[in-house]
């Protein structure tokens, strides 16, 4: 084969590539936004459905609606564009080879008045996707800024009413086809705003990041979602002292085994102020380790249907739900393990200490004194001297004042009062041995189990008796 018929054979395929690859390529993207549609629906509490798709050869228009079963008649609608690869135009989402590029918007339908007034023709978010030749999704959302008024129940505009404000929001997250799918992605909102006649609420760089990956059993996810927030402050109109809050994180974590699940929730913050106290960094983190992932599996599925079923999130049907499927979770001998450190002028508040339940057939049982008899508690919490006395100082303070019938005390004397006062009490706790002075510092720890608790190894009594009296039946 000579030179020349090698270039026109190669021009040939490469020609036959142009104009069936986009065709073949159409086809494809058909079937997969199906199957994610149809993984969506069995993963997730809402409901997706593909309202309209007219495939063309180089281009194919789509609108999906995304329907949530609590909010009846609303749904949001994505009208989209998809440009058939394997030549793409260049885009901010990805580059110029791929499976597709899918560009639109987002909406509300129906289109409210209320919802005109907020989101002008009920548009959301500008968007754009690429898929790539493995099936992975780049997607990067715009939602425009707004400022604008609440309405009353009967939709007419409220001048006084709820105040509502946010600059640009940008979203950016991807999915990878992989044999567990992963789901990564950010939101970031520089500035959001809520008021009303009572109450207002600033934040500053709000931000979201979400790594995700599907779980080894189905319907479940893996991975850990960590929302940050730069400042917060709210405060009352009446008051003008704002509740400010620095250098905020919460992170919700979750870890799913075939037998086990974990779950964790954490919150961080580096300063605190609120009625003219200030606080330095805070932490504390809850986590619910060793649970029985087929109860979990079985109750997610249970709450799936429900909410499909359009039934509110707020139903008894749901805790009858978590009650049948809490002796599956159980069973595996699960434990809450609580961990909290707060800095305070003159040290530092800890709390440490786990809690379980020793007899799972408890949760047949709706009398508290059983739930008590069946928890085994071990807490340790220190509190900084000066701390405890300040606490204690406190107490008396307003039992004089309640007891001194509008009579005012000298306040050097009352100080001197309070402090001898606050003296005696400690004393008489540390002689009881409720707390144990170790440097600058109390501390104390109690334990629970079978209905009886300890302070520091010493027996307090039996709390079924002491909080809720007579013995515990068990009841169905």
């Amino acid at each position: 084969m000579s030179g020349r018929q090698t270039l026109l054979l190669v021009a040939m395929v490469l020609v036959g590539v142009a104009v069936t690859g986009p065709f073949v390529l159409g086809i494809l993207t058909r079937a997969a936004v199906d199957d994610f549609v149809e993984m969506s629906n069995t993963t997730g509490d809402a409901e997706l459905e593909v309202v309209e798709y007219e495939q063309g050869w180089f281009r194919s228009r789509m609108r999906v609606a995304v329907r949530f079963p609590e909010d009846e008649g609303t749904s949001i609608v994505f009208d989209h564009e998809l440009r058939h690869g394997p030549l793409l135009p260049a885009s901010e989402c990805g580059n110029r080879f791929g499976f597709a590029l899918s560009t639109g918007h987002s909406s509300l339908d129906p289109v409210t008045p209320e919802i005109e007034h907020f989101l002008p023709g009920g548009r959301m978010s500008d968007d754009c996707l690429f898929i790539d030749f493995n099936g992975n999704v780049h997607a990067i959302q715009q939602v425009a800024a707004f400022a604008g008024s609440d309405f009353d129940a009967e939709g007419n505009l409220q001048r006084t009413s709820t105040q509502v404000a946010w600059a640009p929001i940008t979203v950016d997250w991807t999915y990878l086809n992989e044999t567990r799918p992963k789901l990564t992605g950010s939101l970031l909102a520089p500035s959001f705003s809520v008021s009303d006649t009572a109450t207002h609420v600033q934040i500053d760089a709000l931000s979201m990041r979400m790594d995700l990956r599907r779980a080894v059993l189905p319907e479940l996810w893996d991975g850990e979602v960590v929302i940050a927030i730069e400042k917060l402050q709210t405060w009352e109109s009446d008051t003008q002292e704002p509740v400010s809050m620095r250098g905020f994180e919460m992170k919700m974590w979750v870890e799913t085994g075939i037998v086990k699940a974990a779950f964790e929730l954490s919150l961080a913050y580096e300063s605190l102020a609120a009625n003219e106290q200030e606080f330095g960094e805070g932490r504390w983190s809850l986590r619910f380790q060793d649970l029985g992932t087929r109860g979990i599996q079985a109750f997610n599925e249970r709450r799936q249907s429900l909410l499909k079923a359009g039934i509110p999130q707020d139903s008894e049907l749901y805790v009858q739900a978590f009650r049948e499927f809490m002796p599956e979770i159980l069973t595996t001998d699960p434990k809450v393990i609580l961990d909290f450190t707060q800095a305070v002028e003159n040290g530092l508040i800890s709390a440490k200490g786990y809690a379980r339940i020793t007899k799972p057939e408890v949760t047949a049982s709706r009398d508290p004194r059983d739930w008590l008899a069946a928890v085994e508690l071990d807490l340790s919490v220190s509190l900084p001297e000066r701390f405890l006395r300040d606490v204690l100082e406190g107490y008396q303070r307003s039992s004089l004042e309640a007891s001194s019938e509008g009579q005012e005390l000298d306040p050097a004397i009352l100080d001197l009062l309070l402090e001898s006062q606050a003296s005696v009490m400690l004393q008489g706790l540390e002689q009881a041995g409720y707390v144990q002075k170790r440097e600058d510092a109390y501390r104390s720890r109690l334990y629970l189990r079978d209905g009886n608790a300890t302070v520091n190894d010493q027996r307090i009594g039996n709390v079924v008796e002491m909080l809720l009296g007579g013995d515990s039946q068990q009841s169905p």
